[in-house]
């Protein structure tokens, strides 16, 4: 029984994160800040990962 219960709860909690993924892709301000990222990866010739630029990018904003 607690082995189902498990189950459950960690399948519950990767839909719960994947609904979450969905909504901040749909967000105007991750996307904009994403894309800010990308540009800045770009611009300093891949001193960063595009991840790292977006994290920097909202960090300083």
């Amino acid at each position: 029984m607690k082995h189902r219960l498990a189950l459950v709860m960690a399948c519950a909690l990767v839909i719960l994160s994947f609904s979450g993924v969905a909504y901040a892709a749909e967000s105007e301000d991750y996307i904009a800040g994403y894309l800010a990222g990308v540009e800045f990866y770009e611009r300093y010739g891949g001193a960063y990962s595009a991840w790292e630029a977006y994290y920097i990018h909202i960090a300083s904003s």
